[in-house]
């Protein structure tokens, strides 16, 4: 036969959004000595109303002690709920614990109505500024850079807009050489090419 104790690890009262952890301490109810692996067929959750969570209890340097670490995020009652064997005993309950606080019983002076625990820590900011200062930076080094690659391209294009009228000219005045290489003129006022 084994003895089961749950005390609350930690923080007495439990409070709402603040660790705090469960210790189970199981004993021989014939000589009061420690069980090892006692929880090894065991399934433990916690119960908050509906919801539950499947729990994984650690043994502790201590023998015959187990501990889990939680964070309860709602104020109320939690109960721990067992079933499987322990030492040959099988085990099928559920054990209310004390039931977790609000903080504001506990909280002096009073957090300002913007604060508490909403309230976002100055490092934190401070880190975000950081990286949006960087972020910065690099959008306006990228804008430097595409700015500075579309006046290439429009230079490339005038340059290539240039060699082409050149090329036009080279092209027009091989024309008007005649057949025999005799040099022609062009009088576009009046009218067609003649030669000399």
């Amino acid at each position: 036969m084994a003895i089961l104790e749950l005390p609350l690890d930690g923080n007495e009262p439990p409070l709402v959004n603040e660790l705090n952890g469960i210790e189970v301490t199981v004993t021989n109810v014939y000589n009061d000595q420690p069980i090892k692996n006692a929880l090894a067929q065991l399934d433990i959750s916690l119960n908050k109303g509906t919801e539950n969570k499947s729990l994984d209890f650690q043994p502790t340097e201590e023998p015959g002690v187990y501990a889990v670490m939680l964070l309860p995020t709602q104020i109320g009652q939690y109960a721990i709920v067992m079933r499987g064997m322990i030492a040959g005993q099988a085990i099928d309950g559920q054990i209310e614990i004390e039931d977790v606080e609000d903080t504001a019983w506990f909280t002096f002076p009073q957090a300002s109505t913007g604060g508490g625990s909403n309230q976002i820590p100055q490092g934190l900011i401070e880190q975000l500024q950081m990286v949006i200062a960087d972020l910065t930076a690099q959008v306006e080094q990228a804008n430097s850079g595409a700015q500075d690659a579309k006046n290439a391209t429009q230079s490339i294009t005038g340059s290539i807009e240039e060699l082409k009228m050149s090329v036009d000219r080279t092209y027009l005045f091989s024309l008007i050489r005649g057949r025999n290489g005799r040099r022609g003129y062009c009088d576009w006022s009046r009218g067609p090419i003649t030669q000399r």
